[in-house]
């Protein structure tokens, strides 16, 4: 099953993150493509894609579960964006009275600006000159790289 709805389900439901449980700060989820978004689900769909879910979403087998219930959820540990390349109105229409603002119509070749300029949006960053791209330095050789925005 292809939608893009399941990383929304997956950042709910099945991941801890230090950004959310340590700090309570919202994470970013963007997701990127051109189709409608599925309106439903099945529970049954759900843990036949995530087996290991113990998920309070998938209790009642008796009823589809509403993508916005799913989105709901999910934006309360991210914040949440579309990268929407479809050129077909009903699409989206379809994106912005799901996500409203967050489903952001783009070309293929704006891509990588586009999620720069998100990123830097949610973290309060400027975000005129979408082209600074980020430089990455290691502390030391038993850690991760730290990553600096030089603006």
């Amino acid at each position: 099953m292809e939608s893009y709805f399941l990383p929304w389900f997956f950042g709910s439901e099945m991941t801890k993150t230090d950004h959310w449980e340590k700090r309570k700060q919202k994470g970013i989820l963007i997701t990127i493509g051109d189709e409608h978004c599925h309106k439903n689900i099945t529970p049954k769909d759900l843990i036949n894609i995530f087996t290991s879910s113990e998920s309070e979403l998938l209790k009642s087998e008796a009823r589809s579960i509403n993508v916005s219930e799913i989105y709901e959820k999910c934006s309360k540990k991210y914040e949440i964006f579309h990268l929407n390349l479809s050129r077909d109105k009903d699409i989206r229409d379809s994106w912005n009275k799901l996500i409203g603002e967050r489903s952001l119509l783009i070309e293929e070749s704006e891509i990588t600006d586009k999620i720069i300029q998100v990123i830097k949006s949610v973290v309060n960053l400027p975000t005129s000159d979408v082209k600074d791209t980020p430089s990455v330095e290691k502390k030391n050789n038993d850690s991760l790289p730290e990553i600096k925005i030089t603006l």
